[in-house]
């Protein structure tokens, strides 16, 4: 439609077209830094939505639009397309999954921001179908001196707490509320 209507004539717009500088030189010259405080993030080893093993109805979700939100457990499948990262980030579009404490004081999941040299990093396990966060341990002054053997990561799994309720993360021991299963969406 818009290719029949006379829209006058646009030489001034064009002229000032003709001097404007391309984006690369922008980017180049103005936003340079840019590339380094948010680097490209690394390719994704899984994305698409995560659903329990055991239960093909039951998937992740948050709990609202925009952060911060908890992510919990609902029925039928969502819409939200996670990513899992080769530098053991978790992701729910622009935005990290981080470890929380929930409002019932236990640990679970929740959408936040996307940090440099952010301690954890997640892991998921095909054979065990269990997404894992590995954690460093905090360390105490007393403790610095200790042997490094003794402060090993620290590793913990996602696991179901009933349905429409948040996700929480606790000891990984295999039971099937810490299977899931990566449905990716094209």
């Amino acid at each position: 439609m818009a290719k029949y209507l006379d829209y006058g004539n646009i030489e001034d717009q064009l002229k000032l077209r003709r001097t404007c500088k391309p984006f690369s030189w922008f980017m180049k010259e103005v936003a340079s830094s840019v590339y380094t405080a948010y680097p490209k993030p690394s390719p994704n080893l899984e994305w698409g939505s995560i659903q329990l093993e055991n239960d093909n109805h039951i998937y992740w979700r948050p709990k609202c639009r925009d952060p911060p939100c908890t992510i919990q457990s609902v029925l039928s499948q969502s819409d939200p397309v996670f990513r899992l990262s080769k530098d053991g980030r978790l992701g729910l579009g622009e935005r990290c999954l981080v470890l929380e404490v929930l409002e019932n004081g236990k640990p679970g999941l929740q959408i936040g921001f996307c940090e440099k040299g952010q301690e954890e990093k997640w892991s998921y396990d095909p054979e065990l179908k269990s997404m894992m966060l590995t954690m460093k341990p905090e360390k105490e002054e007393e403790e610095e001196d200790q042997n490094e053997s003794e402060n090993k990561d620290l590793k913990a799994c996602v696991e179901y707490s009933g349905l429409n309720q948040n996700l929480e993360i606790k000891k990984c021991d295999g039971n099937p509320n810490q299977r899931w299963v990566w449905k990716r969406r094209i």
